[in-house]
């Protein structure tokens, strides 16, 4: 393996280097190579709180991409790196550039985790304290949701959506405090179709919503639910069930064969209705985190 190079920012050539390495390596395991947070941050060209570490093969060929992000005290970090590929080193790169930016913290995201990745972290000096479940199941439903839905309209929802969003998720890691820019850029991007974006509304206003996207995935249409949540004032009403069997309903007319989403290992509430629809565990996506010298 050739040097590593750590850069704050990756032009338009390396964007696209960069972008068709994480693809194959899409393609070849089934699941994102980076998060979508992290891949809005790469193509944003980097800059101030963006770090990447980039490691070539003996031909010159990327073999291994590790980023990080400022994320208010805290760095947010993933890797993508061949499998047969160590990838301490990479990680190292990037772990030191964090420090040299002042970086206390961070949270380092591995895919598809397991001993390996344990031990990895381990090495790494940091610890696990949050797993997300991936979880899939073969469509079409067995059943119809039984509540109306509609589409999302661009320009006229996004006010109504971000309040119920924010609402629903206001102590979650991920999705919480989602701003419009945060919107608008997902809305930008080329997997955004108004007609999967679902949303139920009673008393005038909005309920609940099911947001979907397609994928392909090892030559399979695979459909995930994307965000799914119930206003917290009409909780309790059986809203959630029906929203995921309207997502995957959709999904289904669009031509997904595989139904996916993502939820926290914690939410035991959501797993045991995710199983009850038909959902079986996939893989665990796990974060470790650890404190910088």
């Amino acid at each position: 393996m050739a040097g590593i190079e750590v850069v704050r920012s990756i032009e338009r050539d390396g964007l696209a280097e960069v972008d068709a390495f994480l693809d194959r390596l899409s393609r070849a395991t089934g699941h994102p190579a980076l998060g979508e947070q992290q891949w809005l941050d790469l193509n944003g060209g980097g800059g101030a709180g963006f770090l990447a570490a980039l490691t070539r093969d003996a031909d010159g060929g990327l073999a291994g991409y590790a980023q990080a992000v400022r994320d208010g005290e805290r760095w947010s970090m993933e890797l993508a790196v061949d499998r047969e590929l160590p990838a301490d080193d990479v990680a190292r790169a990037v772990l030191a550039g964090i420090t040299e930016e002042g970086g206390r913290e961070v949270a380092l995201l591995l895919t598809n985790a397991g001993t390996a990745e344990d031990a990895l972290a381990a090495r790494l000096g940091l610890r696990p304290v949050r797993d997300v479940h991936n979880l899939r199941r073969p469509l079409p439903p067995a059943e119809l949701s039984s509540i109306a839905v509609r589409p999302f309209r661009p320009h006229a929802d996004e006010d109504s959506w971000l309040r119920v969003n924010n609402r629903a998720f206001a102590d979650h890691p991920d999705q919480s405090a989602w701003t419009p820019e945060m919107l608008e850029a997902r809305e930008r991007l080329p997997w955004f179709d108004a007609a999967g974006f679902l949303l139920h509304e009673e008393e005038d206003r909005l309920a609940g919503f099911c947001w979907t996207k397609l994928h392909d995935a090892d030559g399979r249409r695979l459909g995930e639910i994307y965000v799914i949540a119930v206003d917290p004032d009409f909780e309790g009403r059986g809203l959630g069930r029906e929203l995921v069997l309207a997502g995957l309903d959709s999904l289904w007319r669009r031509g997904a064969v595989i139904g996916t989403l993502y939820v926290d290992g914690s939410n035991a509430r959501a797993r045991r209705l995710y199983e009850r629809l038909g959902f079986t565990l996939d893989h665990v996506d796990r974060v470790y985190v650890g404190a910088l010298s």
